[in-house]
């Protein structure tokens, strides 16, 4: 099995490509999650400001935004690292905003999955529209909303080869995290059955974050036993039981990790083991990211020699 780790700002451009891959090579990663959110952010959008900031990636001219595909794309395979997936910026849905940012937001997780066919990278994870604390949207509203805001991305996943991952979310009340869309396992079912009929084909599927799960408070065995084969992306991360920390494993305690692989290992999980969990190495000095780096490799290595 391969371990795979999100990217961050470790991989934005050529540059930024040519000089890290090597070093997560070195620490034994398989592939990559590749943050399409965090570019988004470092090539200067900000979907908060009012009116909203484009992002100097997501508006160049095809030829200029396939040469940063490609420029990537080199660099991973130069260090035989496969892009097994990738983040679409976020969120995904803005309410109670005019001025045309969720069309924006529409037209750049599109623009989105043209690039992840670009680097033929099987899988986008994208956040589903989370309701905000207090709503009293009834739970099929929600469920049909949803339903409808990933309906508008089945062409661009058929024609680049792409599925979608929905993923599990939450929101914040007092300092209390609290679960929100696609927390509900069985439901998450219904929704990749339904997008899935709609689509033809198999189109979506799901990407577990456990350390979401934990802060909710979800049964992650029953998690990963109900979703089954519609299990096909992870983000794992350790946190503290309150924030969303997303270090690295056995640093705050409040994950079982034990717990989690056997699980895994138990209903036959298939895909890699990817760590969204930046922080491991961004809470370093600069000078200390390859080295925080490795122990992540060394953790991913530990759990597929100890669990697989």
């Amino acid at each position: 099995m391969i371990y795979s780790v999100s990217t961050a700002s470790l991989v934005i451009d050529k540059e930024s490509a040519e000089k890290n891959f090597p070093i997560l090579k070195e620490a034994g990663f398989g592939a990559i999650d590749l943050n399409f959110d965090t570019v988004f952010g470092k090539t200067g959008g900000n979907l908060w400001k009012t009116p909203f900031v484009e992002s100097g990636f997501y508006s160049l001219p095809d030829h200029e935004f396939f040469k940063v595909l490609d420029d990537i794309k080199a660099a991973a395979d130069k260090n035989g690292i496969k892009i097994g997936q990738c983040h679409a910026p976020f969120p995904s849905y803005i309410f109670d905003r005019d001025g045309g940012v969720n069309d924006y937001i529409v037209k750049i997780i599109k623009r989105t999955i043209v690039a992840a066919g670009r680097l033929s990278c099987p899988y986008i994870v994208i956040h589903p529209a989370n309701f905000p604390y207090g709503s009293t949207a009834e739970k099929e509203e929600v469920f049909n909303f949803n339903v409808n805001f990933y309906a508008q991305f089945i062409d661009e996943l058929k024609a680049n080869n792409v599925v979608c991952c929905l993923e599990n979310m939450w929101v914040k009340y007092n300092k209390k995290i609290l679960e929100s869309t696609c927390n509900d396992y069985e439901e998450v079912n219904r929704y990749i059955e339904a997008l899935n009929n709609m689509a033809g084909k198999d189109c979506f599927a799901f990407c577990l974050d456990t350390g979401h799960a934990v802060l909710t408070s979800s049964n992650i065995r029953f998690a990963i036993k109900t979703l089954g084969k519609n299990l096909k992306a992870l983000h794992l991360h350790e946190v503290d039981g309150v924030d969303d920390n997303h270090t690295m494993p056995f640093t705050l305690g409040a994950v079982d990790w034990k717990y989690i692989m056997n699980a895994l290992k138990d209903y036959g999980y298939e895909g890699t083991l990817n760590f969204e969990a930046a922080n491991s190495w961004m809470m370093f000095p600069n000078e200390l990211w390859p080295d925080a780096i490795k122990m992540l490799g060394a953790i991913g290595k530990y759990f597929v020699n100890e669990y697989f």
